[in-house]
């Protein structure tokens, strides 16, 4: 879905996803901070969305062992890259991270039917607030996909599929 809560464009069979946020919100703040790198904001944003989306994405689609695996693997690793450069960037020691105590379960805690496994809760944090400094929204958009088979972990795709 767009957001406007329809479907999003499809544009010679590559979709093509809009999104508008004014430049006072989060939003619209890590638009502007992707708009500022070097890497194409784009390339940026699809980034990030396949490593917390892929695999449940994935998953929807039927696709299973192996494979799922695999993608649940490298979107983990990137995702806990990122928290580590996150709390290094914001000074945050090892201690003071929301779900410190889930990072360090032993990987022989198998979940146990009937049992509810511990859920992490973030605290609650009041909205960033920044003076509207631009004379409009933001914009990402992405163009179209750059038809090379690879996906960008570097997976041989068949049909938009991983083999």
């Amino acid at each position: 879905m767009g957001t406007n809560g329809l479907p999003a464009e499809r544009n010679d069979g590559a979709l093509l996803l809009r999104v508008k946020r004014a430049p006072s919100t989060d939003d619209g703040i890590v638009f502007a901070y992707l708009a500022s790198q070097r890497q194409p904001q784009t390339e940026l944003a699809c980034e990030a969305m396949r490593s917390y989306w892929l695999p449940l994405a994935l998953k929807e689609r039927g696709v299973k062992g192996k494979s799922l695996k695999s993608a649940g693997q490298r979107a983990i690793a990137q995702l806990m890259q990122q928290i580590e450069i996150i709390r290094l960037e914001c000074g945050l020691r090892p201690d003071e991270m929301p779900f410190g105590e889930f990072l360090r379960l032993s990987p022989l805690v198998v979940p146990t039917p009937g049992v509810t496994a511990p859920t992490a809760t973030t605290p609650s944090l009041p909205p960033t607030v920044v003076e509207d400094t631009g004379d409009g929204d933001e914009e990402l958009e992405d163009e179209e996909d750059d038809g090379d088979g690879f996906d960008s972990f570097g997976d041989k795709l068949e049909d938009g599929w991983m083999v």
